[in-house]
């Protein structure tokens, strides 16, 4: 048995002063020794959006990434995605409405709102993100599949290590059961060049 993939990725993006907007659509035909081959797409950008100097009000489909780490991501409450699945460098996205405000030049408050089957999937946030003690740091709260989350995240250094964490948290729902998520990260780069990671998790 043998099996062919060709994968293809059509971009397209329109600019102005305020007003952008983008189309990304992924293909693929597969060949698995079948008569004929199998062709899929996929529209996974989708998206209108207008910009100011501290303003960002973006809708459609769209990558929503409020993770911190680089491997596990509890805050990454719209996005979430396996480590593991490494074929394809680019993260699907959520359909919904995404508003960031620029407060200061650290610090800064987005909300956004996906779209569900019905309004009982349908899913909001907040997060506000600030820089205090060396560290960035950001605060979430919401509603997730009708579960509260509260959620909080961190990354700094203690000396020449990177220091990263993450942890989310999930009331109880229609399974009837809280739920915890907790990751924390250190990295190094030795004077030689190697990159060193490790990664915890906690459920």
């Amino acid at each position: 048995h043998y099996a062919n993939l060709i994968h293809n990725r059509l971009n397209a993006k329109w600019q102005s002063d305020h007003f952008n907007a983008s189309a990304e659509i992924r293909n693929r035909m597969l060949w698995d020794g079948h008569p004929g081959p199998s062709l899929y797409s996929k529209l996974e950008r989708g998206w209108v959006e207008y910009r100011s100097t501290l303003w960002s009000i973006k809708l459609g489909r769209q990558r929503i990434n409020w993770g911190m780490n680089n491997a596990w991501n509890p805050n990454d409450v719209f996005n979430a995605y396996n480590m593991f699945d490494f074929d394809y460098e680019e993260r699907a996205g959520v359909d919904g409405l995404r508003i960031h405000y620029q407060k200061t030049e650290m610090s800064a408050i987005e909300f956004v709102a996906t779209k569900g089957k019905d309004w009982k999937q349908t899913n909001g946030a907040i997060k506000y993100n600030f820089n205090r003690s060396t560290y960035d740091w950001q605060l979430i709260a919401g509603i997730q599949e009708q579960r509260l989350t509260l959620g909080l995240g961190w990354q700094g250094s203690i000396g020449e290590t990177g220091f990263k964490g993450e942890a989310q948290y999930f009331s109880n729902a229609n399974k009837n059961e809280k739920i915890v998520n907790l990751s924390t990260e250190f990295d190094y780069i030795t004077k030689n060049g190697w990159y060193l990671q490790g990664a915890l998790l906690f459920n």
